[in-house]
């Protein structure tokens, strides 16, 4: 069964991810890589993963620039490591 937070991450991500008028596809919206619920901070990436709680918006942007930062080297470890990161 889906946790509460879980079902309100999931609707974080969907409200970011609608289209816009004239679109087919939704697109991955960078502004809206952070989130908010319940005062924990939260980001998405490309791949779909939603990473967090965190204290700040800052923290997650910090962990955010690593992540981009090493994403490329991580290859296939990358969902590993951040689902690690996510417990």
């Amino acid at each position: 069964m889906e946790s509460a937070m879980e079902s309100a991450i999931e609707s974080a991500i969907e409200s970011a991810m609608e289209c816009r008028n004239g679109e087919a596809e939704a697109r991955h919206i960078r502004a809206n890589r952070y989130f908010c619920i319940s005062g924990q901070w939260f980001f998405s990436t490309r791949e779909y993963l939603q990473v967090g709680p965190f204290l700040t918006k800052d923290d997650a942007t910090i962990e955010l620039s690593f992540f981009l930062r090493h994403r490329d080297e991580w290859g296939g470890y990358a969902r590993q490591y951040m689902s690690d990161f996510s417990g």
